[in-house]
């Protein structure tokens, strides 16, 4: 049963009783249940948030583009939370400090202040009844690249015009917005667009 676990971790006065690490307990799961797998690119982590930077940028600008299968994965993991977060903030469902931090996350993944402007105006009302478990963007393989004989894929925003896939419909649940008011904070509110402010 605990064949992976490593001679250390026996308890001495106890063989019966075995103690797994807790470095082995801590795995990030996603909303369905399935592990989280970090895509590391090959690359420096510099260099590799200036690249998915970018790709955020023209995926959210064409909704649409084809690269290698992995970062296909790393980029729907680094695009699907700004989904989530431009919701919150056009929907009201956090305050004014909240608001603030969210679109400060989002600025810092792409580099475009029009990628910021679609995700508010256009995917924050598109994906507005879409579960998060169903996901925002797809990963589609393709082919094999010719030169090195990659795996390539498609990557895509579901519920957009021309999808390759239909995806199912969306249910609309009132649960889910619920009419809050917050106290102002005119600290924060200075510094967010003024189209995204409740009156208060």
């Amino acid at each position: 049963m605990f064949s992976n676990v490593s001679k250390a971790h026996v308890h001495l006065n106890r063989p019966d009783i075995m103690l797994i690490s807790s470095r082995s307990m801590k795995i990030k799961v996603d909303n369905s249940g399935v592990p989280i797998q970090r895509y590391r690119l090959g690359l420096p982590t510099p260099e590799r948030y200036a690249l998915l930077r970018k790709m955020t940028d023209v995926l959210v600008e064409h909704e649409r583009l084809e690269t290698t299968e992995r970062k296909a994965h790393a980029l729907k993991t680094w695009v699907e939370p700004m989904v989530r977060w431009a919701r919150r903030i056009k929907f009201h469902q956090t305050n004014d400090r909240g608001k603030y931090v969210l679109q400060h996350k989002m600025a810092s993944r792409c580099e475009k202040e029009e990628t910021l402007d679609k995700m508010f105006e256009t995917m924050a009302d598109r994906y507005k009844w879409r579960s998060n478990k169903d996901g925002f963007v797809r990963v589609i393989p393709t082919r094999r690249r010719i030169r090195d004989d990659a795996p390539m894929a498609f990557i895509e925003f579901i519920d957009r015009e021309g999808e390759v896939y239909k995806a199912k419909p969306q249910i609309p649940n009132q649960d889910w917005y619920p009419e809050k008011h917050y106290k102002r904070i005119d600290k924060y509110r200075q510094q967010l667009k003024p189209q995204y402010l409740e009156d208060t």
